[in-house]
């Protein structure tokens, strides 16, 4: 039987598709705090100097700069996902 036909839900609708916060989360924390401890290590072990220390210091601060941008993806994401959750459990007391 066609799923239109029998009432089935759409499985490629948007509104049954859950996003999954937790990866982006790690992956911006990961890669903010990556950065923040690899300019601290490259600035103790060797200084940024010359052309090399400006690329290291562009590599890490472009890593900090994606992880945060990432994290702040991930909590969008879960907040979404906690208010999705939050409406159907209204949405079923109230049936």
């Amino acid at each position: 039987m066609n799923d239109q036909i029998s009432g089935a839900p759409n499985r490629a609708s948007t509104a049954n598709e859950v996003h999954n916060s937790a990866v982006s989360l790690a992956l911006g924390l990961g890669l903010a705090l990556g950065g923040w401890l690899f300019l601290r290590l490259s600035g103790w072990l060797f200084p940024p100097t010359g052309p090399a220390g400006t690329l290291l210091l562009f590599v890490a601060g472009a890593a900090i700069l994606v992880g945060l941008i990432q994290a702040v993806v991930g909590v969008y994401q879960l907040a979404h996902n906690v208010d999705r959750m939050a409406k159907a459990v209204l949405k079923k007391q109230h049936d």
